[in-house]
């Protein structure tokens, strides 16, 4: 609720005591507590930057340890970053529980890109109308975008504002507690990605950079995780036995990430534009794509008598649509469980 101005004069007093506070005789709870007011009034002075998160898990980098390449998928190494602050606070028994408020940050913006979804579900007809034909959504109308095609656009690049966090929390080895919190904050962020895309009338540039990000990267190192995870659990290693609720959320956060790929490859198709050209499939999923059985099952629809493709279109005017009103109805139920 502070000004800008008087936050980001809290957040630098944050910031310095963070840095000259000595590593004993602060406990854990105080030192989280100082280190999260520092990332929430950061964020509130810098037009809700992710940057202090970030900032806190390369921190924390040197003391939770890095996850090894397992050769075959090239993650994204952040391992020769410096740390940018040099928190004093921070030690090897305490680096993961202290970059907890990194992670709420994340996982709060999340939150508010599926709020924003249920917004864009409602106004998804007037983009529909102001694109014509499939032509780009970023065409102006009349020398502006439509306030709906705005909310897809600022909604695009928060997701995008997300990339550099997400990679310096997929490289940490992380313990059992934050791992599912890890998880369960990439499955929300990918379902969420399935509903935009769903419902996005047409592509953009910002569509197909988060594509870029997908597959150059972001998979790559939720793989490169998920393989660590499953290795450590099968281990002898007492300290990282795997969780019920990590168990679970394993198969649930690859099936999001495959449900994802598999949208992009018919919203390639919709709309003529190549968005699985750099698909790169890894060992550590629990099922793949198969390119030839959708390509068959398109043509199957395709070939459907026209009884049949009048009774789906009054009942759905589209696949995408019906997918991502299941999305953003699952949304409006958790909210009211919340």
């Amino acid at each position: 609720r502070l000004p800008a101005e008087l936050a980001g004069a809290h957040a630098e007093w944050a910031l310095t005591t963070c840095r000259e506070a000595p590593t004993e005789g602060v406990s854990v709870p105080v030192a989280r507590a100082l280190i999260a007011h520092w990332v929430q009034l950061s964020a509130r002075a810098h037009s809700a930057s992710l940057q202090p998160a970030l900032d806190l898990l390369l921190e924390a980098r040197p003391h939770v340890g890095c996850i090894p390449s397992t050769g075959e998928d090239e993650v994204e190494d952040l391992s020769q970053l410096p740390s940018p602050h040099g928190f004093q606070l921070l030690h090897d028994g305490n680096a993961m529980a202290l970059a907890q408020p990194a992670l709420d940050r994340i996982e709060e913006v999340i939150g508010e890109v599926e709020h924003t979804l249920v917004v864009l579900k409602r106004v998804i007809p007037a983009i529909k109308e102001t694109t014509k034909n499939g032509s780009d959504a970023e065409e102006p109308n009349n020398g502006a975008l439509h306030p709906a095609l705005e909310l897809q656009r600022v909604t695009l690049l928060r997701v995008l504002s997300l990339e550099e966090s997400l990679l310096a929390l997929t490289t940490l080895t992380l313990a059992p507690g934050p791992a599912e919190h890890a998880m369960r904050c990439i499955e929300k962020l990918y379902r969420a990605l399935s509903a935009m895309f769903a419902l996005a009338p047409a592509v953009t540039k910002l569509h197909i950079q988060i594509v870029e990000m997908h597959w150059q990267r972001l998979s790559r190192n939720v793989y490169n995780l998920l393989t660590y995870l499953a290795g450590e659990s099968e281990s002898e290693n007492l300290n990282r036995k795997r969780t019920k609720r990590e168990m679970r959320l394993v198969p649930a956060l690859i099936f999001r990430l495959e449900h994802f790929e598999g949208l992009l490859v018919r919203l390639s198709k919709k709309w003529k534009t190549d968005l699985t050209s750099q698909m790169r499939r890894s060992t550590a999923r629990d099922f793949r794509i198969n390119l030839a059985t959708l390509n068959g099952q398109e043509a199957k629809e395709n070939e459907d008598p026209p009884k049949r493709k009048k009774k789906k279109a009054t009942s759905s005017p589209a696949q995408s649509e019906d997918e991502a009103g299941e999305y953003v109805e699952d949304m409006d139920e958790e909210a009211g469980v919340a």
